[in-house]
C-alpha cells in the first residue's frame, strides 16, 4: 500500500489488479473504475513507487517486469529493456551445446541453448516456451534431450516430446467412479475426465497438491519418475501410469482453524469464498496460502528416499511402506 505524497486521499494498493481508493481508503475500486484506463501490462503487483517529487510518476513492479506511469495510473509504459522474471527451478539437457530449462513466476516455463552459433549471441527468439501458468520445475530425460517435464500450479505436471510438438498431460487422478466432473463431489479436482491414471486407485482416494509440486526423474532410471501431493506417486513409464502410496499427511484442513480470531471459512474474505469451497484445487484448505499438508520436495539419499515434510518416516521399499 502506498499513499499519494501530494494528497492522502489517494491511495493505491497492490495485488492481482491495482486497487485506488480517492476518498482517503473509504472506498476502493480497481484501477480502471477509479479513472485508469487499464491497470500494468502483467497480473500480480508487488512493489508500488510514487515519486515524492511528482506525484503522477508511478513506477509498478509485477511478475512481468516493471512499468511507469507519468498520469496517476491512466497509462502505463512498460519497460521492455530489462531482462526480469523469478526463475524457479532450471534443468538442463545432455546435447552439446547443452539447453537450459526453467519454470518463471507466472510467466511460463521456457526452454533455451546455452551457446549459439550466432555472431550475436542468445537471443529472445532462440527461447521457446514449453508450458503455462505459474512455471516450477522442470526436467529432462537425461537419455533423450526430446522428453522434456514442465509443471504448474496444483501439480499440472506435462510431458513434451519435442520432435513431435505433442504435449501430453501426467497429472495423477483417480477415476471419478461415477461423478460427474465439476460436481463438487469427495473427488472434485482429482483430474479432468472420468479416466484415471493411478493404478492402485481407489474410490476413496482425494488427491492434493503444493502450489508448487515437487517432481524428480529417477538417477537411476529415467523412465522413472516420482511426484508429490499429499501421497508419493512413482511411474514407471514417463508419468503414463503411477502407483501411490498412503496419504503421508496429517490430513489438516486449514479451513477448520481460526485465523486472527475468526474460525474456519469465516476468516477469509467473502470474494474468495466461493474459491476456498473447492477444497480439492489449489486455493482450498485456505486461498493464497497453497494446499496445506502436501509434500513440497521430493530427495533420493542412498538407500533411502525421503520427503520434504515432517514425515513419519522414510522408506525402505520403493514407496510401498513408510
Amino acid at each position: 500500500m502506498r499513499i499519494d505524497p501530494g494528497s492522502d486521499r489517494n491511495i493505491y494498493v497492490a495485488g492481482l489488479p491495482v486497487a485506488k481508493s480517492l476518498d482517503g481508503g473509504y472506498t476502493f475500486a480497481t484501477l480502471d473504475d477509479a479513472g485508469g484506463h487499464s491497470s500494468p501490462a502483467h497480473v500480480d503487483q508487488h512493489a508500488i513507487w510514487i515519486d515524492p517529487r511528482n506525484p503522477r510518476h508511478l513506477l509498478i513492479g509485477n511478475d512481468g517486469g516493471l512499468n511507469v506511469s507519468w498520469d496517476q495510473g491512466r497509462t502505463w509504459d512498460f519497460v521492455n529493456s530489462m531482462a526480469t522474471a523469478t526463475a524457479y527451478w532450471v534443468s538442463a539437457d545432455m546435447r552439446r551445446p547443452y539447453y537450459v530449462y526453467t519454470g518463471l513466476q507466472d510467466n511460463g516455463s521456457w526452454g533455451g541453448p546455452s551457446a549459439t552459433r550466432s555472431a550475436n549471441g542468445i537471443l529472445n527468439s532462440d527461447w521457446f516456451g514449453v508450458g503455462g501458468g505459474d512455471g516450477f520445475q522442470t526436467a529432462v530425460d537425461p537419455t533423450d534431450y526430446n522428453i522434456v517435464y514442465t509443471e504448474s500450479q496444483d501439480g499440472n505436471t506435462n510431458r513434451y516430446d519435442l520432435r513431435t510438438g505433442r504435449v501430453q498431460s501426467i497429472r495423477p487422478r483417480a477415476a471419478a467412479f461415477g461423478r460427474a466432473r465439476g460436481s463438487g463431489g469427495p473427488l472434485a479436482g482429482t483430474g479432468r475426465g472420468a479416466a484415471g491414471n493411478v493404478l492402485n486407485a481407489t474410490p476413496a482416494d482425494q488427491y492434493r497438491f503444493n502450489w508448487n509440486t515437487p517432481f524428480q526423474l529417477s538417477p537411476h532410471n529415467p523412465s522413472i519418475v516420482w511426484l508429490g501431493g499429499n501421497r508419493l506417486f512413482k511411474s514407471y513409464n514417463r508419468g503414463d501410469s503411477w502407483t501411490a502410496s498412503e496419504d503421508l499427511t496429517r490430513q489438516i484442513d486449514r479451513m477448520d482453524g481460526t485465523r486472527q480470531g475468526r474460525v474456519g471459512r469465516n476468516a477469509i474474505p467473502l470474494p474468495l469464498a466461493s474459491a476456498a469451497r473447492r477444497k480439492n484445487s489449489q486455493f482450498g484448505s485456505g486461498f493464497g496460502a497453497g494446499v496445506c499438508t502436501t509434500l513440497t520436495s521430493t530427495a533420493f539419499l542412498p538407500a533411502r528416499r525421503c520427503t520434504g515434510k515432517r514425515c513419519r518416516s522414510c522408506r525402505t521399499s520403493g514407496g510401498r511402506s513408510w
